[in-house]
């Protein structure tokens, strides 16, 4: 493999994977994705064909590649391994504490909402985000013609209600099931 080629997968990689892709377009949308993945793959390219044309410079000398590094002593890979194992039986350990708590955390409810200064699309948008932000609400459907927004989760309703008042609108609870 020509060097390019590795340094193109070594950026557009870590790049692309699937949490930064998600993340970018849940925070930004599609249309600045659009715009990150193009970029990320004009760089990669880039960089890419002008390490290829250095490396052709030096007459493609294969001793540029090598580097003068040694492998860790064992005791210290070792050591790390066993830290990294411990790391991850604790993450594990505290996750499962922390499901185990939450189950018990109150009862799920599907609470409507209405708002009647909620507008235009940006107001929906608004409180959408806002909604979303808070832990444990599973799902939000804002109806604008209707002016109500229903939430499923487990939150308390003290708690959505703020939310939507920091937002900037106010709130008019309607209607609970449990």
């Amino acid at each position: 493999m020509a060097p390019g080629a590795g340094l193109i997968f070594l950026i557009a990689g870590p790049a692309t994977n699937t949490a930064t892709i998600s993340f970018v377009a849940g925070k930004l949308g599609r249309k600045y994705l659009l715009i990150y993945i193009l970029s990320i793959i004009s760089v990669a390219f880039a960089f890419g064909y002008a390490l290829d044309l250095i490396w052709e410079g030096f007459g493609r000398n294969p001793e540029l590649l090598r580097g003068g590094t040694e492998m860790l002593p064992y005791s210290i890979r070792a050591l790390s391994a066993f830290l990294l194992l411990i790391f991850i039986v604790l993450s594990l350990l505290k996750r499962h504490e922390e499901h185990h708590h939450e189950e018990g955390k109150g009862t799920e409810f599907d609470l409507i909402i209405k708002i009647p200064d909620m507008t235009c699309e940006h107001c929906r948008k608004t409180i959408e985000r806002t909604l979303k932000d808070i832990e444990d609400v599973k799902e939000i459907q804002v109806d604008l013609k209707e002016k109500e927004v229903r939430i499923i989760g487990k939150v308390p309703r003290d708690k959505i209600i703020s939310a939507i008042i920091e937002a900037g609108y106010t709130p008019e609870e309607r209607e609970e099931r449990e």
